[in-house]
């Protein structure tokens, strides 16, 4: 099994159970449970510096599961790992994953679950690949969008499986731009994923903001729900 670090009211510099600035780093086989800090954004893993990869890792039950800090240079990527189990961190909100302005995002064969008030992702990222991944906010979760893309950029998201809850606190499953497009390239593109949407009385599958700035392609997706299909991908 996994080695398990429990935070125990612990932290490193006031930031989360490990800080991590390096050139090149693996983390692999690793849990990390409850992460507090006063600032309420304590991480399972702090993201600094250079390149990080994540496999096969659990994230339960922290303030955010990774967040890492804006720089450019960063590359986050993320293979076969859980995360689950936001907390309540009012008037700060819990992601499972908060990407900050990093140059690359990748996360793929992962599993996330069980969000509470916040995202399962939100990414800042300028580059995104998202594939074959399980989003699904399961019985009881609470999250809001299952993906967050607020600043634009490249999102690609391919193979997924995305269900929201009944009990979301967005009836929106994926966004895009939604806070302004901080990118001079701006696309999103979806293919052969599954999107279902549980709620009684229909939601959105994706919404994105400004879209004639945003270069939208979307090929082979089943859509699940009473929402009108990608007729959802309006302007605010």
């Amino acid at each position: 099994g996994r080695a398990l670090l429990v935070a125990a009211g612990r932290s490193a510099e006031e930031k989360g159970i490990w800080v991590i600035r390096g050139e090149d780093v693996l983390v692999e086989n690793i849990a990390f449970k409850g992460a507090r800090v006063r600032d309420l954004n304590g991480a399972g893993i702090r993201h600094e510096e250079g390149k990080l990869t994540v496999r096969n890792c659990l994230f339960d039950d922290n303030q955010m599961g990774i967040l890492t800090a804006n720089r450019d240079s960063l590359t986050l990527i993320v293979e076969n790992s859980e995360f689950s189990h936001g907390v309540i961190v009012t008037p700060r909100v819990s992601h499972l994953l908060y990407a900050g302005h990093i140059g690359r995002l990748e996360v793929r064969g992962s599993y996330f679950h069980h969000g509470l008030v916040g995202h399962l992702i939100k990414s800042r990222a300028r580059f995104n690949l998202i594939e074959y991944n399980r989003l699904t906010d399961e019985a009881g979760g609470r999250a809001s969008y299952e993906m967050d893309f607020p600043d634009g950029g490249v999102a690609i998201l391919m193979g997924n499986l995305v269900r929201q809850s009944v009990e979301t606190e967005n009836n929106r499953i994926i966004a895009f731009g939604a806070e302004g497009l901080k990118y001079p390239d701006n696309v999103l593109i979806m293919a052969s994923n599954t999107l279902v949407d549980d709620l009684p009385a229909g939601g959105e599958f994706a919404r994105v903001w400004s879209p004639r700035q945003v270069s939208v392609k979307a090929y082979n997706n089943l859509l699940v729900g009473r929402c009108g299909g990608l007729a959802c991908v309006t302007e605010a």
